[in-house]
């Protein structure tokens, strides 16, 4: 068991953060549950505490549009990044045909996937309050795409000294995406 004394240096009572490694090597958590409603991994781990303390008393996620947002992300950047800005994106990324013939696309088509389905639940999370429609969810999107993705693409851009199109390309891809998704989220309950 790790014991987490939070209360102490933030004056909040997180010992419900008490974890300890499952057979599965996820947190889980393990004060005030028994064996068969322990709550594995750190997403639900977090749900609970903040059900909890009556934080997160009405979310609504839709899991399947959820799931959904994860496809289009794919779609999406399977049109962006070959149809609509293959050659320049190259370009930006330093990259030739050379290089991209010696790529694994089920290994990135897998990874990809899989980290669009975890920012899709994080934005789900976010915009989790059944008041929230898809105008403001698209707002919220719109928000997450570009003031945190695409100007952290920037700044990582400009120390690796990559040309403005590489932020225009990757950033206007992730503005995009989480705008739709965030429409989707808010409209889809």
């Amino acid at each position: 068991m790790v014991y987490i004394d939070s209360q102490a240096t933030t004056g909040w009572d997180l010992s419900v953060f008490r974890v300890g490694i499952h057979g599965s090597g996820w947190p889980i958590l393990a004060e005030g549950l028994s064996d068969e409603n322990r709550i594995v991994g750190l997403t639900r781990s977090v749900t609970y505490y903040l059900k909890r303390n009556n934080h997160m008393e009405n979310i609504s996620l839709n899991h399947l549009a959820i799931f959904l947002c994860a496809v289009m992300n794919l779609a999406i950047g399977g049109i962006w990044y070959s149809v609509l800005f293959g050659k320049p994106w190259m370009v930006a990324a330093g990259l030739t045909e050379e290089k991209l013939k010696t790529a694994k696309p089920a290994v990135s088509m897998t990874a990809g996937f899989l980290l669009a389905w975890l920012m899709a639940y994080n934005l789900a999370f976010f915009i989790g309050d059944p008041s929230i429609d898809m105008t403001t969810g698209a707002l919220y999107g719109f928000l997450t795409g570009f003031g945190w993705v695409t100007l952290s693409i920037a700044m990582t851009a400009a120390f690796e000294m990559r040309p403005l199109s590489y932020t225009l390309i990757n950033g206007g891809f992730m503005t995009v995406w989480f705008t739709l998704t965030g429409l989707i989220l808010g409209a889809w309950r």
